[in-house]
């Protein structure tokens, strides 16, 4: 039995693009598991409890749920009497779309010609990967870098001299690293440059080149790895719990680039994505050394929206609604006292959560007040 194509599902499903874990710990979930436990978007957690390390119980992230308090849930009792159009694709439970939980893949798994397209999908990319091994060029002969037992291959760090390599032949010649704090261009006359394997290979392992600082020339550093960092072009986003008055949790992005991508290709092969949990999107070009063509990478954060409006805290059989709450009892009988009433924040969270941050940036309602007992 041959293996036509392997594809990982996580990754065509998008849960290896979801956010896992938040704040200075914030990352791409890794694996399926990695996104049931610690996935950040509280809507997906619809899944079984578990205890956490802190004895907490939550409930697992799901690729998929139809959430339970939602509305517009259709019962069998809304298909009664439906009319059917012969040959049209109809589902009755279409209107549950609305009330998913769901990663991007498997947004609106109740329409038939959504279901259709998601199967197209996966076929078409079965056909491109086992295009693309049938096509995969045998590996390239490696040669194993160890010239330095060699007298005559004993190097000059500081000028990068007297290197050696083995050339296409496997034969040991002189080479020469540009780049180095002494280097003189005139002494390396028809004397080749090292091959760019040639300390990932065994050679040289406790010789390596006295490298410039910085990125001014990456003719040397560029044989292992330099020391660049991802440059951002952009100040981090509004958060985007809502609007000039964000309330809520969110998440916020900035954008990217590679630097010195032309000469040192890809960031993301040694440095990775832009932290924190960034990534590229399709456009993104690493061999372009420039700011706003290869731009179309992002770091992502979570963020806080503290604008949220203040409202009456209701308790004690206080009337419907509470707009606005009552004040109570005036704090003495016959004179001047004082009244009190308690608000809330109007984020929804658990029963126990305190959300009263989320609305320290609104102005927050009157509290206490002077009263007249007569």
């Amino acid at each position: 039995v041959e293996e036509v194509a392997r594809l990982s599902l996580d990754s065509i499903g998008g849960v290896t693009d979801q956010l896992c874990h938040s704040g200075r710990w914030a990352r791409r979930c890794t694996s399926l598991r990695d996104f049931q436990l610690h996935c950040v978007d509280s809507r997906l957690r619809q899944g079984a409890k578990f205890k956490t390390a802190d004895g907490e119980f939550r409930r697992e992230c799901v690729e998929y749920a139809v959430m339970k308090n939602s509305t517009s849930q259709p019962t069998m009792a809304s298909c009664a009497g439906a009319s059917l159009s012969v040959g049209k694709a109809w589902s009755c439970f279409a209107a549950c779309n609305a009330s998913e939980a769901s990663v991007e893949f498997y947004q609106r798994r109740c329409d038939p010609e959504a279901n259709a397209a998601r199967a197209r999908d996966l076929q078409k990319r079965f056909l491109e990967a086992a295009a693309a091994k049938s096509r995969t060029p045998p590996a390239e002969i490696t040669f194993i870098q160890d010239c330095s037992k060699f007298r005559m291959c004993r190097p000059d760090r500081t000028r990068g001299l007297n290197y050696c390599h083995r050339d296409h032949h496997g034969i040991c010649s002189y080479c020469h690293v540009k780049g180095t704090f002494r280097f003189d261009e005139r002494r390396v006359v028809n004397v080749p440059e090292c091959r760019k394997d040639l300390f990932k290979t065994g050679g040289y392992s406790s010789a390596r080149p006295a490298c410039k600082r910085g990125l001014e020339d990456t003719a040397c550093c560029s044989y292992w790895q330099c020391p660049r960092r991802w440059q951002f072009v952009e100040e981090w986003s509004v958060c985007s719990a809502g609007g000039t008055q964000p309330c809520g949790r969110g998440m916020q992005t900035r954008r990217a680039y590679c630097p010195m991508a032309e000469t040192l290709g890809d960031c993301r092969l040694d440095i990775g994505d832009p932290r924190p949990a960034g990534q590229c999107g399709e456009a993104y070009r690493a061999g372009v050394n420039s700011s706003e063509l290869n731009a179309s990478c992002y770091a992502m954060s979570e963020c806080k929206g503290l604008h949220c409006p203040w409202m009456p805290n209701c308790v004690g059989g206080a009337t419907a609604g509470c707009h606005p709450s009552s004040w109570s009892e005036c704090s003495s009988e016959c004179a001047w006292g004082t009244q009190t009433r308690s608000v809330r924040c109007s984020l929804k969270g658990a029963e126990d959560e305190d959300l009263d941050e989320f609305c320290s940036e609104s102005p927050r309602p009157a509290t206490l007040r002077q009263c007249l007992s007569v």
